[in-house]
């Protein structure tokens, strides 16, 4: 297939992506269920900061003219310091207010879908995708109280939740290639509640017939209740992360 054919929607073809993204995250977090005060706005309670920059990769493999398989990594690594303008309490354990409060929160988000074009074109296709998720929360603090003794937790916890959606692509130009996504699912399994919205769009300029630069824009939005922490507690957790992603981009 020449440069000038680029507009044809091949039969077999594998994307692969890499490059830099913006992320923009709100993020609220229970790690104790039963007992007040436990409710944190990262964000704002934990002062977060963190690069504004992440690295984004993906894949995209079309085993046939109707059928793919896509997988997307990202992570968020952030931390912060702060002294507590409220109390918190975990568990037996409470933190008054004026603690000196050193934390950190990474999030590691990993997608893998599969896509099938109920209509199918020679320059676009519209279909259903049905993948899963998996939220990986990884999240600590040390605290120095008042009185001068320290407090120290951490909490490391993989949430995977089940999504179905639509897919399209389109080819805009004979070099621009356009991509949208909109998954959504709830499910409960043994009383763990569930919930993703993924949304994207992407487009793509083929410099070469191989190889493309690329942007899109994400917003994802995940929450999952009442999953277990350990013996006595269970959890929550809503998270946010939205923003622009630029890219390389390369077919084969």
């Amino acid at each position: 297939m020449d440069s000038l054919k680029v507009t044809r929607m091949p039969k077999y073809r594998y994307y692969i992506y890499g490059g830099a993204f913006f992320p923009v995250s709100e993020t609220k977090l229970s790690v104790d269920g039963s007992f007040a005060g436990t409710s944190i706005d990262v964000e704002n309670d934990f002062k977060l900061k963190g690069k504004g920059v992440s690295f984004r990769a993906e894949a995209l493999a079309q085993f046939s003219p109707r059928s793919a398989v896509s997988l997307t990594y990202f992570s968020v690594f952030r931390h912060g310091e702060t002294k507590l303008d409220r109390d918190f309490t975990y568990g037996d354990s409470t933190l008054n207010v004026g603690a000196r409060l050193n934390s950190y929160f990474n999030i590691r988000f990993m997608g893998a879908t599969y896509r099938y074009s109920v209509f199918y074109n020679k320059t676009w296709s519209l279909g259903l995708a049905a993948g899963l998720r998996v939220l990986n929360v990884d999240v600590g603090a040390t605290a120095e109280r008042n009185n001068g003794s320290t407090y120290s937790n951490s909490l490391s916890v993989y949430i995977p939740v089940a999504l179905i959606g639509l897919h399209g692509s389109a080819y805009i130009t004979p070099r621009l290639l356009g991509r949208y996504s909109f998954e959504y699912f709830g499910l409960t399994i043994q009383g763990i509640n569930g919930k993703v919205f993924d949304n994207r769009l992407t487009l793509e300029y083929y410099i070469l017939k191989n190889f493309s630069l690329g942007c899109s824009f994400t917003n994802i939005k995940y929450s999952v209740t009442n999953f277990p922490i350990n013996s006595r507690f269970d959890g929550n957790v809503s998270y946010s992360v939205s923003g622009f992603a630029l890219y390389l981009g390369a077919r084969f």
